[in-house]
């Protein structure tokens, strides 16, 4: 565990994040910095955004990145979102269920810019703009893994090849990416591994208990795949009961089920029973082994799913919140569950992937109780709202998003404390009241636990990735002026080539020794970000599924 003695300049470093006074955010100039010829160039997910800011611009804890040791060329990483705090630009009121259509280039409608016409592409974001580098004009900003790697391919399909003309050089994913378009010839698109990140589903935590409960890839599959009309509720015996494969007898109170299944116990006795020939409202009177008994006997003979409604479960319907599409969240999550989804249903609401704020959005926008809420979001960027490293431990200045209604050291009391002449003013960090779901035992379809049945508790450990252009690994135009090394091995990834003077344990790097991203210094940059770097990359031909 690392231990660190805060920086000189650490409480300006802390208030400087606050959002501008709107006299200056409303400024017709780009919100961003235009990379210059010579500068790196990253886009795409919205997962690595933070952990690669603070490679490329130190964090707020006191130590610097790359771009604050004195080159002339920088690492620009531009953010998925135009929000610094990760947030849509619009919230769910910008159109999903109350708002019939969306105004002119807004939302997911390609092409409607100079429409005059409403269009019905949901959610009614803005699209924020960015422009990629000087003397360009601004584009769509990529927002996800999968619209990052995409404006990646066509930056390489568009003939930008060479150090000298590449617009884009790297995109940022949290899901493995692919690509079916034919590339230039000598071309190939390689996939580096560089960290990792577990993906709990988080529930609200605010005055009031959430009514959520611990769940298994079988139950998130269960309630995310449902329609209008069959949406799950918290006391489903499939979410919060027992969850049997009863043999229901007509004329009879007794129910048998496998000796592989949950076991009910005595403590399930007077719980609702569930199936096709029990009578409704029936109970359990007793509980044996392998067997139940009814209070009242069956009325029809089935083979099949028995539930035993939990009584103090809640009635409310489950809101499970969906990453936007083409983010590597909305893939790789969908990807985890069982049976695996290509598409969520309609029961659940778009967000921006890893917003926790979005837990409560539900009830600005929908009229939704939180407490019902249930979203997947990168654990990383819970321990960056708490101010927390990837050990869980204090960085010592509290949450790193700071309040986005206040102004820059406006004083308010609302707004933090201290004194704004004294120098000692703090503004108040954003501190969404919501927890993830990292304990506890599902039950339900979530008790089952063999192979292949998408038991047990959700939270899986997915890797990170960054992608580029092969060619630019044995690049031999230096990057900084009076050096030889390419960008790429300066920053991300410099593997011992044949010929070369190997360095590093096992003789793993090139001659110049370990990229920034695998120095001391960029793992703990990745480590402030709550991310878990990788000691090795591995890095593969996406073209030839072979090593780099």
């Amino acid at each position: 565990m690392r231990q660190r003695t805060l920086k000189f300049g650490l409480a300006a470093a802390t208030v400087a994040a606050a959002v501008l006074p709107l006299a200056l955010a409303i400024q017709p100039a780009g919100a961003d910095y235009a990379p210059n010829q010579g500068d790196v160039v990253g886009v795409g997910s919205d997962t690595l955004q933070y952990m690669l800011d603070f490679l490329a611009d130190g964090d707020a804890y006191g130590d610097p990145g790359y771009n604050q040791v004195g080159n002339k060329h920088k690492v620009d990483n531009i953010d998925a979102s135009a929000d610094t705090n990760g947030r849509l630009a619009y919230g769910v009121d910008g159109g999903q269920v109350g708002q019939g259509t969306c105004t002119p280039s807004t939302g997911g409608t390609a092409g409607t810019g100079n429409s005059t016409s409403a269009n019905t592409g949901h959610p009614c974001v803005l699209n924020p703009t960015v422009v990629l580098r000087a003397g360009l004009q601004p584009v769509q900003r990529p927002n996800g893994s999968g619209a990052g790697f995409k404006a990646l391919v066509q930056d390489i399909v568009a003939g930008h090849n060479t150090p000298a003309t590449e617009v884009i050089n790297f995109s940022r994913a949290s899901a493995a990416q692919s690509t079916t378009a034919t590339l230039p010839a000598g071309v190939n698109i390689d996939q580096l591994s560089v960290a990792t990140d577990t993906l709990p589903m988080i529930t609200s935590s605010g005055a009031n208990p959430t009514h959520a409960v611990p769940l298994s890839a079988s139950q998130l599959s269960l309630i995310y795949s449902q329609n209008t009309g069959s949406c799950i509720t918290w006391n489903d015996p499939r979410i919060s009961g027992v969850w049997l494969e009863g043999a229901v007898t007509n004329s009879t109170t007794t129910v048998t089920f496998p000796a592989g299944d949950p076991q009910p116990t005595s403590a399930n006795v007077g719980w609702v029973v569930q199936g096709a020939g029990i009578p409704t409202g029936d109970t359990v009177a007793s509980v044996g082994t392998n067997s139940i008994t009814l209070l009242n006997a069956a009325t029809a003979s089935n083979t099949e799913s028995v539930g035993l409604v939990k009584p103090s479960a809640s009635t409310d319907t489950i809101i499970p919140l969906i990453p936007q599409v083409n983010s590597g969240t909305y893939t790789y999550f969908f990807s985890q569950l069982v049976p695996p989804l290509s598409a969520p249903g309609n029961c659940g609401q778009v967000s921006e992937e890893n917003d926790p704020t979005a837990i409560y959005d539900v009830a600005t926008g929908l009229g939704l109780d939180p407490e019902d809420a249930i979203e997947p979001v990168s654990q990383a960027r819970l321990d960056l709202y708490q101010g927390l490293n990837n050990t869980g431990t204090s960085e010592g200045i509290g949450g790193y998003f700071l309040d986005p209604s206040c102004a820059y050291l406006s004083g308010a009391a609302a707004c933090g404390t201290g004194s704004v002449s004294g120098g000692t003013w703090a503004t108040n960090a954003v501190t969404p009241a919501v927890a993830p779901i990292t304990t506890g035992t599902p039950a339900g379809l979530g008790a089952y636990t063999g192979t292949g049945a998408g038991g047990g508790l959700f939270s899986p450990t997915r890797t990170l990735y960054m992608y580029f252009r092969n060619s630019d690994i044995t690049s031999t135009q230096g990057w900084q002026p009076g050096t030889s090394e390419n960008w790429l091995n300066s920053l991300f990834y410099d593997p011992c080539e044949v010929g070369q003077t190997c360095t590093g344990p096992g003789g793993i790097y090139g001659p110049a020794g370990a990229s920034y991203i695998q120095s001391g210094a960029g793992q703990a940059l990745l480590e402030d970000a709550g991310d878990f770097p990788l000691a090795t990359e591995v890095c593969t031909d996406l073209t030839t599924s072979s090593a780099c």
